[in-house]
C-alpha cells in the first residue's frame, strides 16, 4: 500500500501494481496476458485449450486430454504469460523423457486407411518424372505463336473466319484478305473475338 496525493491535493492510498523486482503483480491488477500481449478471453479462460497454443499443439496429433494436462501444468508453473506453443510442447517432451506416458498413449493413433494412403502418396511421388523446364519454354512459345497475326505477327488474332471458322488474323489485317491465309477458302464473312 502506498499513498499519493490526488489532483484535488486529497492523500489516497492505493496498491502497487507492482512487485519489488519491478515485475508487474498479475493477481492483484486482476490482468492476465498471453504471450502475444493480449489477455485470454473469458472463453479461454474457462477452457485454456481454446488458445492458439492449444490448438497449434492439437493440429500435432496429440491427444486432448494430454494437452489438458500439459496446460494446467504450464498455467500453475508459468501462469498465462508461459502459455505459447513451445511452452507446451517442452512439457510434452518431459512426459516423453520421463517416460510418464508411453508416446502411443500422448498422440492419436493412425488408421490404417491413413497408413496405406501415406504410403501410396510416398510410392506416387517417387514415380512422378521431372519437370523438362526446355519443354515447357517451347510450348509456350508455340502457344504465344498461335495466337498471333499470320499477317503481321505482331497483334493478337482477334478475327474468325467464315465458313471455315479459322481464327488468324488481327483486326487491323482481316479486313484486305479476300481469302483464309490457312486454308485459302474465299471469306463470306467475319465475326470479332475477344480473350479474356
Amino acid at each position: 500500500m502506498e499513498e499519493a496525493l490526488n489532483t484535488d491535493g486529497v492523500a489516497e492510498t492505493f496498491e502497487n501494481d507492482y512487485e519489488e523486482d519491478g515485475n508487474v503483480r498479475s493477481e492483484d491488477t486482476g490482468k492476465d496476458f498471453l504471450p502475444s500481449g493480449k489477455p485470454p478471453t473469458k472463453a479461454e479462460k474457462k477452457n485454456p485449450l481454446l488458445t492458439d497454443a492449444a490448438q497449434s499443439i492439437l493440429t500435432m496429433g496429440y491427444l486432448p486430454k494430454v494437452i489438458k494436462t500439459v496446460v494446467d501444468k504450464v498455467l500453475r508453473e508459468k501462469g498465462w504469460t508461459g502459455m505459447s506453443s513451445r511452452s507446451l510442447m517442452e512439457e510434452i517432451y518431459k512426459i516423453e523423457e520421463n517416460g510418464e506416458r508411453p508416446k502411443s498413449e500422448l498422440t492419436i493413433p493412425m488408421s490404417s486407411n491413413l497408413k496405406s494412403s501415406v504410403v501410396s502418396m510416398k510410392k506416387t511421388m517417387k514415380v512422378l518424372p521431372k519437370i523438362d523446364v526446355k519443354k515447357i519454354v517451347q510450348e509456350n512459345q508455340e502457344m504465344k505463336e498461335q495466337t498471333q497475326c499470320k499477317i503481321c505477327c505482331e497483334d493478337l488474332v482477334s478475327i474468325v473466319f467464315l465458313p471455315c471458322g479459322h481464327l488468324s488474323s488481327c483486326s487491323q489485317c482481316a479486313p484486305a484478305l479476300k481469302s483464309c491465309p490457312v486454308c485459302r477458302s474465299e471469306i463470306k464473312g467475319s465475326v470479332k473475338v475477344q480473350f479474356k
